[in-house]
């Protein structure tokens, strides 16, 4: 242990290789350490920058980085339901989420006991209409996948007149996201509708 000096300190002189020579490491009035820090910018060698504060600074911008995917953090999982008839010749609101999250499934289902096949289904996420698909449209595509888009069939009953699409997983909203169902047929069917979704 070092002795000789107050609080156990000694005193230490420390010397770095310049070339051949070796020269003492200098420092300031305060006794900090001084450094000089280089890198090769291509082939030349340059003297790394700092603020007037001494902090160095990095810009991320020009460095060859791996794109990074940052999960978000959702809060529990919801349920959002609408089971109510729509109205005729109108477009009728089921459901309205405020804030930011994602979806973790849904549908729309009617055993309309007549055709309603032209009606449609509308999503709107953020203030923006992303679909706008009717089911006899989803029938005469025959989106019954989700990889499809935001809405998917799987019910088309023209016979009993049932009728289902479902929401994909996934998808991810900022500030809203409603679902809309406009009738086109001038009939009052009841309409089921849940979302499963979570928000930060």
């Amino acid at each position: 242990m070092a002795s000789g000096r107050p609080d156990w300190y000694s005193s230490v002189a420390m010397h770095g290789k310049h070339d051949e020579d070796y020269l003492m490491v200098a420092v300031d009035e305060l006794g900090n350490m001084l450094a000089k820090m280089q890198g090769l910018f291509g082939a030349e060698l340059m003297t790394l920058a700092v603020d007037a504060d001494g902090i160095m600074k990095a810009n991320l911008s020009v460095q060859d980085l791996i794109p990074l995917t940052v999960r978000s953090i959702y809060g529990a999982g919801e349920r959002e339901t609408y089971d109510a008839a729509v109205l005729s010749l109108d477009t009728t609101e089921l459901i309205n989420i405020a804030g930011k999250g994602v979806v973790y499934g849904g549908s729309i289902y009617l055993d309309a006991g007549a055709a309603q096949g032209n009606d449609i289904v509308e999503l709107w996420i953020d203030g923006v209409q992303v679909t706008f698909m009717s089911f006899n449209l989803l029938m005469d595509h025959e989106i019954y996948s989700s990889v499809a888009g935001f809405l998917y069939l799987t019910i088309w009953d023209g016979t009993l007149f049932k009728y289902c699409v479902c929401l994909c997983t996934g998808i991810t909203f900022e500030s809203s996201f409603i679902i809309k169902y406009t009738e086109t047929h001038g009939n009052i069917p009841t309409v089921k509708s849940e979302l499963y979704y979570a928000t930060v």
